[in-house]
Formats: structure tokens, C-alpha cells, sequence
């Protein structure tokens, strides 16, 4: 099921960058994340939000560095920042 999730996102993604081009507007872009971010974006969104009951209150990718960053907990303490190849960070940056 995450296979097929990503996969969805990554082609309306795709979809959306193709318009930008094609009408030659001049428009900042969001970095998109990978393959690889995605699948563990949605493996810790499931363990937070169904293992762990906590819930989340932000997801974005730093145009930066490229990672994902998610800040989660009631108290919004839990931090975690995805790599471009699907790992997570030990530190934050």
C-alpha cells in the first residue's frame, strides 16, 4: 500500500511541474521529496499516529538540506528529519 501511495504522489507531482513548464510561467517550486522520503515519511506517520497516539502537526521538506522535517507529540517535542535517501537523521541540523 505505501508503494502505491508514493507512487501517487510522485505522479501528481510530476504532473504539477509539467503544467509549470509547459506555460513557460517562472514559478518557485517546492523541493519535492524522494521515493525513498516518502516511504518513510508514511512508515513514521503510521507509528506515531497508531502506535504511539501522538499526533502531528507539521510536515515540510527544508529547501536547505533537502530532509523532511516532521514535529509531532502533544507538546509538539518530537522532532525527526528524513534524508534524501529515506534514512533518519540522529541530530537535528
Amino acid at each position: 500500500m505505501a508503494k502505491r501511495l508514493v507512487a501517487a504522489i510522485l505522479a501528481i507531482s510530476h504532473q504539477s511541474l509539467v503544467k509549470c513548464y509547459n506555460t513557460k510561467r517562472v514559478e518557485l517550486v517546492p523541493w519535492m521529496p524522494t521515493a525513498a522520503q516518502l516511504e518513510s515519511l508514511y512508515r513514521v506517520g503510521y507509528h506515531l499516529t497508531y502506535f504511539m497516539l501522538q499526533p502531528i502537526h507539521l510536515i515540510c521538506v527544508d529547501n536547505r538540506t533537502g530532509n523532511v522535517y516532521i514535529l509531532a507529540g502533544y507538546n509538539e517535542e518530537l522532532e525527526f528529519q528524513i534524508l534524501p535517501d529515506g534514512e533518519l537523521s540522529d541530530e537535528p541540523n
